[in-house]
């Protein structure tokens, strides 16, 4: 799939049902020529589903970085994480053979990434020259590149430019640059800033129109019962079939003064008796509530 060809009506068809709202909505953008560059605010901290929760034995769950590198730039060639704490390095989630051919295809695009210095500006530096080789390379040769920068307010802080580092201001520059770019746009390539408060990243950025930024909202009451529910029972020693459907009944059974819903509850507590001890006493028979 290139960006060419790919509409983002098409794009929003064929992503899985099960992606969040804010993944279609950063998916939609991008196959659409809108943004390259994208800031994801809100709910950034909380655990996202990095397969669909809704398949029998999946409940599997991971930082919205981990969703990124797997699901919405899964298939590409290089996706590199960078943040204060750990510095620059290749990110494939959990597979390790796709870490494996990310670190050495790094080292030959840009170098050994554990010998680069933890410097914003010497990152955005080497990150810079990585985007223009892509650009002037041959077609047969371009990478697909995504780029994930988390804790992004502390590379680019609220403030005017002025009362910056010189430094700083050239990685914002640097940054723009990408974000109004069109041979980047035109190239299957993306950086995704990532931060709790849109206040704290600088609005150079969050107010770009080339920029997109993307809030990730908090899940709904019955989104978070469910995770809930799964991992408790889980954690209790229930089977993971069993679990994701105890889980599903929970979350579907909040509300007690629907007399479908009293159905719905007693059919549900009816088969975890059938569990282990354990697995019975992580559900309040009350309220309906996870403990």
């Amino acid at each position: 799939m290139t960006v060419d060809v790919l509409t983002a009506e098409r794009a929003s068809a064929e992503l899985p049902s099960w992606y969040p709202p804010w993944a279609r909505s950063v998916a939609e953008q991008y196959f659409s020529g809108t943004a390259s560059v994208f800031v994801l605010t809100g709910n950034t901290y909380d655990l996202v589903p990095l397969v669909d929760p809704n398949a029998d034995g999946a409940a599997d769950y991971g930082s919205v970085s981990d969703f990124l590198a797997e699901q919405l730039f899964g298939r590409w060639d290089l996706v590199l994480h960078y943040d204060l704490g750990r510095g620059l390095r290749s990110f494939a989630g959990r597979s390790e053979k796709r870490l494996k051919d990310m670190v050495a295809l790094a080292t030959r695009r840009i170098g050994d990434l554990s010998t680069v210095k933890n410097d914003p500006a010497i990152v955005i530096g080497l990150l810079d020259l990585l985007v223009r080789d892509n650009v002037m390379a041959p077609p047969e040769k371009r990478l697909r590149i995504g780029i994930l920068i988390n804790q992004a307010s502390f590379l680019f802080p609220a403030g005017e430019p002025g009362r910056t580092s010189f430094a700083a201001s050239g990685m914002l520059v640097t940054l723009l640059n990408w974000a109004t770019s069109t041979h980047v746009k035109h190239l299957e390539m993306a950086c995704v800033l990532i931060d709790e408060r849109r206040s704290d990243v600088s609005d150079r950025v969050t107010g770009n129109p080339h920029v997109a930024t993307v809030e990730v909202p908090l899940p709904a009451e019955g989104e978070r019962l469910l995770r809930a529910g799964r991992a408790a029972l889980i954690a209790a020693g229930m089977p993971r079939k069993k679990a994701l459907k105890a889980g599903k009944c929970n979350a579907s059974s909040r509300n007690l003064s629907r007399p479908t819903t009293i159905t719905t509850r007693k059919s549900c507590l009816k088969s975890l008796r059938r569990q282990p001890p354990m697995a019975e006493r992580v559900i309040s028979p009350t309220f309906g509530m996870w403990e």
